[in-house]
């Protein structure tokens, strides 16, 4: 459709440079956040969780990355479209002066990361070149030094300690990493939703491009599609974040449930160790041997229960924890739920040739 004149021309180049105002920076930065700020390292959710989880995950951030920057492609290609509309043919000249980029910068900065639940403990020693793995097992199993002092003739304690300190840090999530990711999925989300309605904001009037004309009615089908899809795009990211906290949450519940298992623990061997002092009086000489040595026998094997509590409470809540990191890999299909920016059609292809 040729334009009918000079105003024409420009209130559709008015529209379009509104489009790429409005969403260009919005979707640029966006893009940098989950580039730059989402990647997670292996560890992230901690050892054992990672083993569920970071494969998701990671294709999750690649399936919303690759969506997000398709989207940020669609827009520039909009804008060529609308350039191309009002001038009746495609020039490079005149598509180069209206970008996507819009006329206004916004850097995607490093979101401000949480406090660890360690905070001053693990660094204070970790600043003085203590191994982080000795500083846990002080700051997080305090019983387990008084059982290794107060037991150290049982030298079948230190290993059930060690495997207990071991099973806690396996477990224990990377609050920095997890912190950031997720404040740059929040982002993410709140930079698309700033854009809001395109179509609201582009203002292209049926004076300017009149619906009765095919190409127009094809260009606002479009474009109801690309709005649909910000929407969604800004939905998946802060489905990422919400995603994140529940993996914490779902973590700091089994971590809650072996202090909880270490308390009952510390309290059976406070009270064997005072039937170890005090053996029956009434009893002489070996049988007094063989009572004390029958407490100690019980308080390790309650110590070996507790440890395999433990493994068993980890293996119990491993579904729980999946399915709380339930994060969206975005599915390219041929449409309806599953369409994405990558399903859109190049605009140049159709209605800006019609």
């Amino acid at each position: 459709m040729a334009p009918q004149n000079k105003h024409t021309r420009h209130l559709i180049e008015a529209a379009a440079q509104a489009a790429a105002d409005k969403a260009g920076p919005h979707l640029n930065v966006a893009v940098d956040y989950v580039d730059k700020y989402t990647k997670l390292p292996w560890h992230a959710f901690g050892a054992l969780p990672a083993t569920i989880l970071a494969g998701s995950y990671d294709a999750a951030r690649e399936s919303q990355l690759h969506n997000l920057r398709d989207g940020r492609e669609k827009l520039r290609q909009m804008v060529e479209g609308l350039a191309q509309v009002a001038h009746t043919y495609w020039t490079a000249e005149k598509a180069n002066t209206l970008t996507a980029d819009g006329k206004e910068k916004l850097e995607a900065t490093r979101p401000k990361p949480a406090t660890s639940l360690l905070g001053s403990i693990v660094d204070g020693y970790a600043a003085g070149g203590v191994p982080l793995t000795v500083v846990a097992a002080v700051a997080l199993r305090p019983h387990w030094v008084f059982s290794i002092v107060t037991k150290n003739a049982t030298a079948r304690l230190c290993p059930l300690a060690l495997i207990s300190v071991g099973t806690w840090a396996a477990l224990e999530p990377d609050e920095e990493s997890l912190s950031q990711a997720k404040g740059a999925w929040e982002q993410t989300a709140e930079h698309l939703k700033n854009i809001g309605d395109l179509d609201t904001a582009m203002g292209l009037s049926e004076d300017a491009w009149s619906v009765e004309n095919d190409s127009r009615r094809q260009f606002n089908a479009w474009l109801a599609d690309f709005q649909v899809e910000l929407n969604d795009a800004k939905d998946a990211a802060s489905s990422q974040a919400t995603a994140i906290d529940g993996v914490v949450s779902a973590i700091r519940g089994i971590q809650t449930g072996m202090v909880i298992t270490d308390a009952a623990c510390l309290v059976a061997m406070i009270c064997f160790k005072i039937m170890e002092a005090f053996p029956l009086t009434t009893l002489a000489g070996k049988l007094g041997q063989v009572a004390v040595a029958i407490t100690n026998a019980i308080a390790t094997t309650a110590v070996a229960a507790a440890i395999l509590s433990f493994i068993t409470t980890w293996a119990g809540n491993a579904t729980s924890i999946a399915s709380a990191g339930q994060f969206k890999k975005l599915e390219i299909g041929p449409g309806g739920d599953e369409q994405t920016f990558i399903d859109l059609k190049d605009p140049t292809e159709d209605w800006a040739k019609a």
